[in-house]
């Protein structure tokens, strides 16, 4: 860390340092340099932690860095590293101490079960785009992703009479269009669809480009490409991520993860108007310890014989040197769920695996006696799609 206790230290700094530019720009909060001075440090994110204490007269800074990451079998993991220089006003201190200590941490191994197997050499999507759904009608299935890189707020569409060849391309003859809402000016994320009375029902988010505000929507459509006008569900899309959607007669319910920290449940007559549950289905574990210690993301729930079955992303860390999991819970009530101990598929940290980075968004289907499991996987900041396969897999 350094540490600066006037304005004229922060100047005298050459013309080209990043931390003057900011500085001079107004990127950075100027201290009251009365009685506050700038501390900043190079940190290698996200494998750093930077803790200040009150030391009398002098401010103390620890920093906690991961410099390696072992697992208990032994080899290294790689570090997915970046680098940020971040900028902190602190109380004016006339001393910086630095202190640091390094040691081994042993990450845990969570063995998966056999049950489910990857399908295939590689993603069918490969680095093209993610977060999809997946609707088996029966005649075909149907896949809704949201795009990558430039293709970032369009809603893209492919089918498959196998599950497994695609036919998915980055053209406008596969470009999902909605009522109402033009490309260039709203965005499009998120996509969960149903099959209903023939058609489709879809719960999107929507960014409007233009005042920048979000919407948790939905819109119908009697094919897969040309969907009528979205009309706003109430629910505020932060808090209702990664959304899977299971009609159980006549109500609709809708499941979905609150930043990480929970998977939460709402019900609806008519997949517009939605009741939330006062409380969550399942929290992340209680300790960084636990499979999902670090966090539940994404759930998609399926109906196996007379049990719900409930597949998410358990990720489980320490300071971010973590890994994810595709985990399952069940239930016999929808209210009271019980999570396995072990995995279903644990990701790749093979470098270069086009799941090394992470796995997320699984789409369960029951297809005959297995069931399929549709996920993303993220390596290098780009997303694929996969496939997983539980032959005769039950609860």
């Amino acid at each position: 860390p350094e540490y600066f206790g006037s304005e004229a230290e922060v100047l005298a700094l050459p013309a080209a340092h990043s931390l003057r530019g900011a500085y001079e720009a107004g990127d950075i909060t100027k201290p009251d340099w009365a009685t506050q001075g700038l501390l900043t440090v190079i940190r290698l994110t996200p494998y750093t932690d930077l803790l200040f204490y009150g030391s009398g007269e002098q401010l103390l800074v620890a920093t906690l860095r991961l410099e390696a990451c072992l697992t208990a079998a032994g080899p290294t993991v790689p570090p997915r590293e970046r680098v940020q220089r971040t900028a902190y006003v602190v109380p004016r201190a006339s001393a910086l101490l630095h202190r640091e200590r390094t040691e081994p941490f042993a990450l845990r191994q969570f063995p998966a079960g056999p049950a489910f197997q990857r399908a295939g050499d590689g993603p069918f999507i490969d680095r093209a785009g993610g977060n999809q759904t997946v609707v088996d009608t029966g005649a075909e299935l149907h896949l809704w992703l949201e795009g990558y890189s430039g293709a970032t707020g369009f809603v893209v569409h492919a089918t498959s009479a196998d599950g497994l060849a695609w036919d998915f391309a980055w053209d406008t003859a596969h470009i999902v269009a909605f009522e109402g809402l033009p490309d260039l000016q709203y965005w499009k994320l998120g996509p969960t669809v149903i099959g209903a009375g023939g058609g489709f029902t879809m719960w999107l988010e929507v960014i409007d480009e233009t005042t920048e505000q979000s919407r948790l929507a939905v819109a119908t459509a009697t094919d897969a490409l040309h969907f009528g006008a979205a009309r706003t569900t109430g629910l505020v899309p932060f808090q209702w991520r990664n959304r899977s959607v299971l009609v159980d007669g006549a109500t609709y319910h809708l499941y979905a993860d609150h930043a990480g920290a929970s998977l939460v449940h709402a019900t609806s007559p008519d997949g517009v108007t939605w009741t939330p549950d006062p409380a969550p289905l399942l929290e992340r574990g209680a300790s960084i310890d636990d499979m999902d210690g670090f966090g539940v993301y994404a759930p998609s729930v399926i109906r196996v014989g007379e049990t719900l079955v409930m597949f998410y992303v358990a990720v489980y860390g320490a300071r971010a040197a973590y890994q994810s999991h595709l985990a399952v819970a069940t239930s016999t009530d929808g209210v009271t769920w019980q999570r396995a101990v072990a995995p279903v598929l644990n990701q790749d940290l093979t470098p270069g695996h086009w799941e090394a980075g992470e796995i997320g968004r699984p789409t369960a289907l029951v297809r005959g006696d297995d069931v399929w499991l549709y996920y993303t996987g993220v390596e290098g900041g780009e997303p694929s799609v996969g496939v997983a396969i539980g032959a005769g897999w039950t609860p």
